[in-house]
């Protein structure tokens, strides 16, 4: 399918099933830890997935590669980065099975109005206030937590998502306590952790999680991945 581009806008093959995405080259370009949490991400055939801050869309495109979900949505705030997501749903021939709604999480449940079996989502990360913000509006909203906190995007994660159904997210491993404190808040339990490092003795830079609605308190730690 022939899709005009603008000028702000830029076509990457993902190498993934020859899927192709399109970025906006003003706003914040995907990372390791999108790729990572997708691959972490265990869907089954038939369920409805909803991406949390979905940016550029890479997440669900990932997933959509599978070919087992039902329907993927992904909740972007920024518009302009939102049309640009559904071009790429339109490239690549998705559109009865992936789109992207302009919206702000926190009203989730009542643009939605539905429930889920997976919400996956890679937040900002940092606090609103910690470091330096001298990134762009669009950059600075997808690394602080100016629009959504972590409380945030787990409680409107509870909402939309049906009893017994999986929340994953990657986020900063210094952030773990708050993490798991927040979803057991929120009746999420987390079932799998996963550790991200960059290279073998150092620090993890990551934590994944997958989290159930009324799930039990048992949880699985995976083996770590290192990038390097």
């Amino acid at each position: 399918m022939d899709i005009e581009l603008e000028q702000y806008e830029r076509l990457h093959d993902i190498q993934c099933g020859g899927l192709q995405l399109i970025q906006n080259i003003h706003g914040f370009r995907y990372g390791t830890d999108a790729v990572l949490l997708s691959d972490f991400v265990n869907l089954k055939n038939g369920e409805r997935v909803l991406d949390f801050c979905s940016g550029s869309g890479i997440i669900p495109l990932i997933l959509l590669s599978r070919n087992k979900a039902k329907e993927i949505i992904g909740l972007e705030i920024e518009e302009e980065i939102v049309v640009t997501a559904n071009k790429t749903a339109a490239l690549n021939g998705a559109h009865d099975k992936l789109k992207f709604i302009c919206g702000d999480i926190k009203d989730a449940s009542k643009i939605l109005k539905s429930s889920f079996d997976v919400i996956t989502c890679n937040p900002p990360y940092s606090k609103s206030g910690s470091g330096m913000m001298s990134e762009s509006n669009k950059i600075a909203r997808a690394r602080y937590e100016v629009d959504c906190t972590l409380d945030d995007v787990v409680k409107s994660a509870v909402k939309v998502l049906r009893y017994g159904g999986r929340f994953y997210l990657v986020h900063k491993a210094e952030r773990l306590v708050d993490i798991i404190c927040t979803c057991r808040k929120y009746k999420l339990e987390p079932k799998e952790i996963q550790f991200v490092y960059t290279k073998p003795g150092k620090r993890a830079e990551l934590v994944m999680i997958c989290a159930v609605l009324g799930g039990g308190t048992q949880i699985n730690v995976l083996p770590p991945i290192v990038v390097e």
